[in-house]
């Protein structure tokens, strides 16, 4: 029961008119019941009395002893309490720590300073209890990957605090360990087609030339001036662990001359070995060395001359029978060696995808070991291995976190597909990490640097106009950034082909030359969150389109307070249109299918899909057609 002046105010349905209506007026001039018992919960006063003050209102909740007299002043509104902007202290866990794959929960711990009593705390959006200190402790369940835990209290929808931790679980892949089945390649009959018309093409013509001159070096006796030949047909076709191949060359005609000594004296004839054609059948076979190593081999190789004939100068034509075998071998290894130079070393011995890209200024290797190769008649596939070289290790932490998943597509439309796996990625940006490459500085004072453009001028307005009393208008931003984690990369919805790249616990820190000439930390914030990249195809290129859903935090500001939201606001399209640039070159310098120099064979299309079937894999889909 709630008195008023000795009278049961819930249960009665008047007041004493000899009372002042303080309360009436105060609550808008209407009195409820629940309008009330607010007012007495909000801690106004409570008691009872029977005090015969002509000004004052007396109300009781039943307190007894412990009643108090409330007077019209202590009604006013600016008598009511307070509310004071909450302030959220998390202990445990803090950003960049790394947690075990098999660790089902974490213990988030921490304190609200001035804490409301019907305020609301969430952690990730699940309401917790605090007690009066405002100490709360409550489990999350962890997931793998960056997980960020996200921390809310509400004094009321206007005044509040909210901060975020981001941890990193399951990263015990060894540092040392290789992307098994990073990049596969399904290649068709028809790319096979498209490598015939190709080896048709001018380059093979100089390439055969070359090699039946240079078949000569080793011999006195015979030198090849000149190799002729009208047409020249190539079919490649798969078979069972081989590749059938079959070159024709039509109106061939060698031009020699042959050195040898009669009776001591040196004497030059010289003369054209000529065939209607010459055709050459033999299978390239992929074998593996017992190191694993794969390479090619030429075997079975059978070479048919067709109305070959020896024209000999003078009265030399009894050296047919000396030089038509040597003809025929200059021959038939001209041929092997256009295979081999082809097929063998440019292809399959050739490190085609290996690279190196540039992070922030340092060479980063990506290199493939080709590791399983297949032929039928169907298609031929091929996965490799890949590794990252050439970073030094300075950071540390368990290992590399990886998606994992599903194992390569086994089909490709077109002539050749290529599978990108999206561990590689992952590798790469462990390495990248751990190599302290993601921590670097942007001196603004720098022409080159990419603060360049920003002042203390531009960014005062958005982050605290009063920096500008320690701060000239015109001082340079230096930019230091900090890397806590691996970031991390999976792959979308499977109808997509969206990339999630996450970044967790990136600190910036942000400072100026003040007007004494003195360098200083003004400004310290954390981000993190997701970037949604879209691959897509500009002409031959891929490309990266990047929508960002990242979390601005304000860490430290030792000079003045921050306006945090209008500041994250503004370092957000910053940050967009740096991460946008770079995801793009990174992009292009990975996989640059633009500079694929095939002997001849150029791109015309390229296709991307995603197969519901292998979801950790990105299908590149290439057509080619043949340079005339």
């Amino acid at each position: 029961m709630i008195y008023l002046n000795g009278q049961d105010l819930l249960n009665s349905r008047h007041t004493n008119t000899e009372t002042p209506t303080v309360i009436p007026k105060f609550f808008g001039g209407t009195m409820t019941r629940c309008g009330l018992l607010l007012w007495v919960l909000a801690g106004v006063s409570i008691g009872c009395d029977d005090s015969s003050a002509p000004n004052a209102v007396m109300f009781a909740a039943d307190a007894g002893a412990d009643a108090q007299r409330a007077t019209p002043d202590m009604l006013k509104p600016d008598a009511m309490p307070v509310i004071q902007t909450p302030e959220i202290v998390i202990e445990s866990p803090q950003s960049g720590e790394f947690y075990e794959p098999m660790q089902r929960t974490v213990s988030v711990r921490g304190q609200v300073l001035n804490a409301s009593p019907l305020g609301r705390l969430t952690i990730g959006g699940v309401q917790i209890v605090f007690n009066e200190n405002g100490r709360f402790e409550s489990p999350v369940e962890l997931t793998r990957g960056l997980q960020h835990i996200d921390v809310r209290f509400e004094a009321t929808p206007d005044i509040y605090d909210a901060t975020r931790r981001t941890i990193l679980v399951g990263a015990d892949i060894p540092w040392d360990a290789e992307v098994r089945s990073a990049l596969s390649a399904i290649i068709n009959p028809s790319a096979l087609e498209r490598l015939s018309e190709a080896l048709e093409g001018p380059t093979a013509r100089m390439l055969f030339q070359e090699e039946v001159i240079s078949g000569t070096q080793d011999d006195e006796d015979l030198e090849i001036n000149e190799v002729l030949y009208d047409d020249i047909d190539v079919n490649l076709n798969l078979a069972d662990g081989f590749v059938r191949a079959q070159v024709i060359l039509s109106g061939l005609a060698i031009r020699f001359t042959y050195n040898y000594a009669v009776f001591g004296i040196d004497t030059r004839v010289r003369g054209v070995a000529r065939a209607n054609s010459a055709e050459l059948i033999a299978d390239v076979f992929i074998v593996q060395d017992p190191m694993g190593a794969f390479g090619a081999e030429i075997r079975n190789p059978q070479l048919n001359l067709t109305e070959f004939e020896l024209e000999l100068e003078g009265a030399f034509q009894t050296l047919e029978g000396i030089l038509e075998p040597l003809i025929r071998t200059l021959a038939q290894d001209g041929l092997l060696s256009l295979l081999d130079d082809y097929l063998v070393q440019t292809i399959v011995e050739a490190e085609l995808l290996n690279r190196e890209i540039d992070v922030l200024g340092t060479p980063v290797g990506l290199n493939f070991e080709l590791r399983d190769l297949s032929v039928t008649p169907e298609m031929a596939t091929a996965a490799a291995s890949g590794r990252i070289t050439g970073v030094m290790p300075v950071k540390d932490a368990p290992g590399i976190w990886q998606a994992g998943g599903s194992s390569a597509p086994t089909t490709g439309p077109h002539d050749v597909s290529l599978n990108v796996g999206v561990d590689i990625l992952n590798h790469l940006l462990a390495h990248v990490w751990r190599g302290a490459l993601l921590d670097t500085v942007f001196d603004g004072r720098d022409p080159e640097s990419p603060t360049a453009n920003l002042t203390m001028g531009v960014l005062a307005g958005a982050a605290a106009p009063a920096l500008l009393d320690t701060f000239g208008p015109d001082s340079p931003i230096s930019v230091r950034t900090e890397a806590l984690l691996q970031p991390t990369v999976r792959f979308g919805d499977p109808q997509s082909f969206d990339l999630n790249l996450g970044i967790g616990a990136l600190r910036i820190y942000l400072s100026a030359t003040d007007m004494q000439g003195n360098a200083r930390e003004w400004g310290v914030f954390e981000v993190s969150g997701d970037i949604t990249a879209t691959p897509g195809i500009d002409g031959l290129a891929l490309t990266l389109m990047a929508q960002t859903d990242l979390n601005f935090e304000v860490i430290s500001a030792p000079i003045v307070p921050l306006q945090e939201e209008v500041f994250s606001n503004f370092m957000q399209s910053i940050v967009d249109g740096l991460i946008t640039s770079g995801l793009d070159s990174a992009i292009s310098q990975i996989i640059d299918l633009e500079s694929l120099d095939l002997f001849g064979l150029r791109l015309q299309q390229i296709y991307l899909q995603r197969l519901i079937g292998a979801p950790s894999y990105l299908q590149i889909s290439i057509a080619f057609d043949t340079i005339q």
